[in-house]
Formats: C-alpha cells, sequence, structure tokens
C-alpha cells in the first residue's frame, strides 16, 4: 500500500508527525536545480535565510568556516548578479547547510554547471557527506554524475519505483530494461564515432497510465503479458526490480 511503512529522520518517525516545521527547519536542507538566490539579498543574506525562517541566530563561527571552506570569503557582500554560475551554486549549497541538517536534498544541482565546476560541486558535496555524517537524497537522471557520489540507486519510472540497490551492482549489472537504457545514454570519452544513444518514444501521461509495465510501449524486450496487469517489485532476488523479465538475475 501506498500509505504503509514508514519514514524516520534521526528516530523521528514522519507519520507522527502533526507540525512538519521543525523537521524542515532544523533536520532538512534543499539544493535546487538552479540556484533559486534572491537578486535583492547579498551572499550573506541569502544564506542566512533559512536560519532566520526557522527563527535561529547565524552561528557565525560556522558561517566563516563555510566562507573559508567554499572558498568565497572575498564574496561576502557580493549580490547574485555578480557571482558566476559555479560560484551561485556554491552558496546554493552553504545555504541548505547553514542550520546544520542531517539530510540535504539535492534537485540536480549540477545540471547547469560546465564539467569542471559540476566536478568541483560534487567533491564538495561528497566531502561534506563524509565529513558531517550528512545523508544526501540526490535527484538525477545522469548516471555519470550519480555513479560519483551516491552508495545507493532508486531507479524512477512514471512515479514507480523500478529497480533499487547498491550503486557497484546498478551500474555493473542492471536489472530494469529503463536502468540499462539510462546508463547507455552516458556519453564513452575516447569514442569518436560512438552513436550518442537514446530511448525510443517518450514517457506516459500521468494522468493517464497504460495498464501493465509503464515502460512497456518502450521496451526492446516487451512481451504480451508486460502489458497486461500492474507489475510489483519482485524483493525475492537481492536486487528490487520491477520486472517480469530481468535482464539478468544471478
Amino acid at each position: 500500500s501506498p500509505d504503509s511503512g514508514e519514514i524516520l529522520i534521526n528516530d523521528i518517525n514522519l507519520n507522527d508527525c502533526n507540525d512538519f516545521s521543525d523537521i524542515r527547519n532544523n533536520h532538512i536542507g534543499f539544493i535546487f536545480q538552479f540556484h533559486n538566490l534572491i537578486p535583492e539579498l547579498n551572499v550573506i543574506e541569502n544564506i542566512s535565510v533559512p536560519a532566520l525562517i526557522s527563527g535561529k541566530k547565524v552561528d557565525q563561527d560556522f558561517l566563516n568556516t563555510l566562507f573559508e571552506y567554499f572558498g568565497l570569503l572575498n564574496k561576502k557582500d557580493s549580490f547574485p548578479l555578480d557571482l558566476s554560475g559555479g560560484e551561485k551554486q556554491r552558496v546554493s549549497v552553504m545555504r541548505a547547510i547553514i542550520n546544520k541538517p542531517s539530510i540535504i536534498i539535492a534537485d540536480e544541482p549540477t545540471t547547469a554547471l560546465d564539467v569542471t565546476v559540476q566536478a568541483q560541486i560534487l567533491k564538495i558535496l561528497d566531502q561534506l557527506r563524509k565529513e558531517r555524517s550528512l545523508s544526501i537524497i540526490f535527484i538525477s537522471h545522469d548516471f555519470g554524475v550519480i555513479s560519483q557520489i551516491c552508495d545507493r540507486i532508486i531507479v524512477m519510472y512514471a512515479g514507480e519505483i523500478v529497480e533499487q540497490g547498491q550503486s557497484t551492482e546498478i551500474l555493473n549489472n542492471p536489472q530494469h530494461p529503463y536502468t540499462a537504457s539510462l546508463i547507455k545514454c552516458v556519453p564513452q570519452l575516447g569514442e569518436r564515432n560512438a552513436e550518442l544513444y537514446s530511448i525510443k518514444g517518450s514517457p506516459p501521461i500521468l494522468d493517464n497510465l497504460p495498464h501493465g509495465c509503464k515502460f512497456a510501449g518502450r521496451c526492446d524486450f516487451m512481451k504480451s503479458n508486460c502489458k497486461e496487469n500492474n507489475i510489483s517489485l519482485n524483493t525475492s532476488t537481492k536486487r528490487t526490480v520491477r520486472c517480469l523479465y530481468p535482464l539478468s538475475i544471478s
């Protein structure tokens, strides 16, 4: 049932919460796909917004540590208009952790960045995760990026989980055709004549989903019964997969 199960953050069961303000303010940070900084506020003021909303005083020592850590000591009084794309995204990361959360939700935080700056942001997030014992929910369609930072992967299609497992397992041995297709879409450096792979067809309309497997219409391995009934997650193997005919079960 979609209403079953628990969501626990620091042993707090969200199902039992009536007021989520403490959870949002003190336990969760959010990095947007695009920096979403307030243009009228300078860098310090933008970073301080979550603390002010939650009624906290900004921890100045922690703030100074962040500026040094992110290499933005000379940008404290700058406005978003004066910053590069990479600097704006670093400010966004600082804003997400100013309240010292235990979880960061990162919604495609490197999509609008060039490859060099993207690598810098990923390195910073990975260091923060390890040094501050953070959990990061990293939302992305780019398996090249995911492979650099994630320990565990959950693949979703049309609002459903279609596969989940340890990153190394999924990257080296994808079992759902959609997962395998996404991995194929990652360009391979050094292969000059290689064609860029794309998944055929289009995603289904979410308010008019087809019967059976939602990916069946785009799948090269589809059989007639794939479209008959809704398909449950198969948890009988080490890997959780929503497919009647997984690519490889070991």
